[in-house]
C-alpha cells in the first residue's frame, strides 16, 4: 500500500474503469464500509464518461489503511459493462496489487443488470478471512469462485471463468480470502463454487463437470482462516455445474 510520506494514516488505491460501446451509461460510488460509516470517498455519475467509448481510465482514490470500502458499479440502461473494473492498492495497476476485479457484470439480453457492489479492504493483513485451497483438474479456466457477504450485499472476492489459464493444470493453490473484523453484528458470508465446461452435444451452453473426476483427481477445501488451523469450513470437487454454502464468521486474526 501506498502511504503519503507526510501523513501515515493516508493510503490510496487506483481504480481501472474499462469501458464499453455506451460508456454514458456506467457510473460508480466509493464509500466508506466499517462500523456505521458511509461516508463517500469519491463517485462518477452517469454521462461523465460520455464520448470515450472502448477507453480505460485510472482513477486514483485516497482511502484510509486497513479500512473496508464499497464500490458500487450502476448502468442506467441495465445490460451492465461490457468492460471490466479493478482496484489496485497504491498507484501501479499490477497483478500483484490487484484488490478487486469485476467484469460478469454484463447480459446483452437483460434490462435489469443496474447494478453490484463489491467489497475491498485496503490493507494487507485482514483482520479475519478464508483460506480457499483448489487443486485444479486438466482445464482450470473452467472453474469459477465468488464469496459474498450477505449481510452487507457485497461480493467480497470473485475469480471468473478463465482467470486461471492453462498453467494452472492439474496445480495446487490458495486464495486468501478477506472478511469483516469483529462487528456487534454476525455477518453471513455465501462460498459459491461452479464450472463452466460446455456441453458435450451443445457446446454454446454450460452443463459443467465439477473439478474431480472426469479429466483430473481436483477438489477444494475452504478454511477459517490459516490452511495450517485446520478448520475446514466445506470441501468438495463433484459439484457439476455449482454449489453454494452459507458460512459463519471465520476465526479472527492473532497480531503477534
Amino acid at each position: 500500500m501506498e502511504e503519503d510520506n507526510d501523513d501515515p494514516n493516508k493510503s490510496y488505491v487506483t481504480l481501472e474503469v474499462s469501458l464499453d460501446e455506451q460508456p454514458e451509461e456506467f457510473s460508480w460510488m466509493v464509500t466508506a464500509l466499517s462500523g456505521k460509516s458511509n461516508q463517500l470517498v469519491a463517485a462518477i455519475p452517469p454521462g461523465f464518461y460520455s464520448g470515450y467509448a472502448n477507453y480505460t481510465f485510472h482513477h486514483k482514490l485516497q482511502v484510509s489503511p486497513d479500512q473496508f470500502y464499497r464500490i458500487s458499479l450502476r448502468d442506467t440502461f441495465g445490460d451492465g459493462l461490457k468492460g471490466y473494473t479493478a482496484v489496485y492498492r497504491g498507484n501501479v495497476p499490477i497483478l500483484s496489487n490487484l484488490i478487486m476485479y469485476e467484469r460478469l457484470f454484463y447480459d446483452k439480453d437483460r434490462t435489469d443488470v443496474k447494478r453490484i457492489d463489491h467489497a475491498f479492504y485496503t490493507g494487507k493483513e485482514p483482520p479475519a478471512y478464508f483460506s480457499l485451497e483448489i487443486r485444479f483438474d486438466k482445464f482450470p479456466k473452467d472453474l469459477w469462485w465468488k464469496l459474498e457477504s450477505v449481510t452487507d450485499s457485497v461480493i467480497l472476492a470473485q475469480r471468473p471463468p478463465g482467470w486461471y489459464n492453462d498453467r494452472f493444470e492439474l496445480m495446487s493453490i490458495v486464495e486468501k480470502i478477506p472478511a469483516f473484523g469483529a462487528r456487534t453484528d454476525l455477518p453471513e458470508y455465501r462460498f459459491t463454487i461452479g464450472d463452466s465446461y460446455p456441453c458435450d452435444g451443445n457446446p454454446t451452453e454450460t452443463c459443467g463437470d465439477g473439478i474431480c473426476c472426469n479429466y483430473g483427481n481436483g477438489g477444494y477445501q475452504l478454511f477459517s482462516g490459516a490452511v495450517e488451523n485446520n478448520i475446514i469450513l466445506q470441501s468438495g470437487g463433484d459439484y457439476g455445474l455449482s454449489e453454494s454454502v452459507m458460512l459463519p464468521p471465520p476465526v479472527q486474526s492473532v497480531s503477534l
